[in-house]
């Protein structure tokens, strides 16, 4: 899929670009995670992108690829929580007004392709929904389908992703020995992964939580496969998912700069967005100080891509900052909100 040349703001082809991908490379070797990984960066520009503060949105914080040239966005700002918008015609229109009225939600999240459109999450509400399209003769308009309601008790997700026929995973708002449960559509929990283990991390329940619930959850199409990465550390889990039952067959866990349970002036943000296909993952990692005056924290550079068996088998140095990240075949959509409000479209190389 390709912008229509009226979409086409920036097209990012300069050597320049290039020559900031290698050098952001070259420093690979004071990262501790990157260095574990024994990969060679690629360097990977994108090929489109487009501004998005010209609609006078919000900072678009997910982008997810639909069909017929549309994508859908979701954002933290503004007055709806998305936006549909064609790249071919320069269509768009907005969807779920921010509030509390019928149809509103209040805070959304964990935007990702679902089915022939995407699942949203309202947090707020406990309720997980399907947004699509229903394109006719006399134009577009939006279907939101529920398709999870979740118990309003404390132990409702907060962040998840749907995996399966009816099932999601997301972390677990009460247990301090849980990183991630399985839950059913109607919020029962029917299995879980245990938590990170650090020793630093051993001070306060509440705290360990935190830090579990600061994660990003993906499944393959068929819902057979998890793998969730932490954002406070660069730890991964990859899980099989038989009948709702979670097995964990792979970890990765990297401490991260803490003490007594404390962030310190040289912790940096690890994973900021993940996404699946039937053969991959791709997670993006920041490396940034999480305290710090230049950028965002969770603008990342570094795509990794991990094969289903837990192995990382290719890494990438992306041209532009991204804070979020969605697999379309060979095309990979990133969305940014730093230093201005833009999609960028990333063509892998073909293997």
């Amino acid at each position: 899929m390709g912008f229509a040349k009226s979409m086409r703001i920036n097209l990012f082809l300069a050597s320049a670009a290039l020559l900031s991908a290698l050098a952001v490379s070259c420093i690979k070797e004071k990262d501790h995670f990157l260095r574990t990984l024994s990969l060679d960066p690629v360097p990977l520009e994108a090929v489109d992108s487009i501004n998005i503060d010209r609609f006078n949105l919000f900072q678009a914080r997910n982008v997810v690829a639909l069909d017929d040239g549309w994508i859908l966005l979701s954002s933290v700002k503004g007055d709806y929580n998305l936006m549909f918008l064609n790249l071919y015609t320069s269509e768009h229109f907005f969807a779920i007004r921010k509030g509390r009225g019928p149809g509103e939600i209040i805070s959304g999240s964990s935007l990702h392709r679902y089915e022939d459109g995407a699942a949203f999450y309202d947090g707020n509400n406990a309720t997980c929904v399907k947004v699509s399209l229903n394109k006719g003769a006399s134009g577009s308009s939006v279907v939101i389908d529920t398709i999870g309601v979740f118990n309003s008790d404390p132990s409702r997700p907060v962040y998840m992703t749907t995996c399966g026929e009816g099932g999601f995973i997301s972390g677990n708002l009460t247990d301090d020995k849980v990183w991630y449960s399985y839950y059913d559509s109607t919020g029962r929990i029917l299995s879980d992964i245990g938590m990170l283990q650090f020793d630093e991390l051993s001070v306060g329940g509440d705290r360990i939580i935190s830090w579990m619930l600061s994660s990003v959850y993906t499944s393959d199409p068929a819902g057979k496969r998890v793998c969730v990465a932490n954002v406070m550390s660069p730890s991964l889990s990859f899980s099989e998912v038989d009948a709702g039952i979670l097995r964990e067959y792979k970890r990765y866990t990297n401490a991260p700069d803490i003490t007594n349970g404390r962030l310190t002036e040289e912790s940096r943000s690890a994973f900021n967005g993940i996404d699946s296909d039937d053969k991959y993952v791709y997670v993006i990692y920041s490396g940034h100080k999480i305290r710090n005056d230049v950028l965002p924290s969770n603008e990342c550079r570094h795509l990794i891509v991990y094969d289903w068996d837990g192995n990382p088998v290719k890494r990438y140095i992306l041209n532009r900052n991204v804070c979020s990240v969605h697999i379309d075949g060979d095309t990979l959509w990133c969305a940014s909100e730093y230093p201005e409000s833009c999609v960028y479209r990333f063509e892998l190389p073909k293997s």
